[in-house]
């Protein structure tokens, strides 16, 4: 009885193109790059800070934020908005 369905190669089909990078071991050590230059980067640029606390005074209807608190990696930060407005993610450099 012969099988339906069967798949017959003439050669063996080629397998998928494998890329090899030149560098050898050292691409394994590639993400030390990127992990020295992220606390540069958090120190120009400054971590995220989450809103916990805010307080505000309505004038003319609207609410203009007189106080904000943040809280970050280092600790908790209370800050004097001077445009009235509290956003909820605020980027800020370490204290000095």
């Amino acid at each position: 009885m012969k099988r339906a369905n069967r798949i017959h190669h003439i050669r063996a089909p080629k397998k998928g193109r494998v890329i090899k990078l030149p560098l050898g071991m050292l691409a394994y050590f590639i993400w030390v790059v990127p992990a020295m230059l992220l606390p540069q980067a958090l120190a120009r640029i400054g971590a995220p800070y989450l809103l916990i606390t805010y307080e505000y005074q309505n004038r003319g209807g609207e609410r203009f934020y007189v106080a904000c608190t943040y809280a970050g990696a280092s600790g908790v930060r209370s800050i004097r908005p001077v445009d009235g407005a509290c956003p909820f993610v605020k980027m800020m450099a370490a204290a000095t």
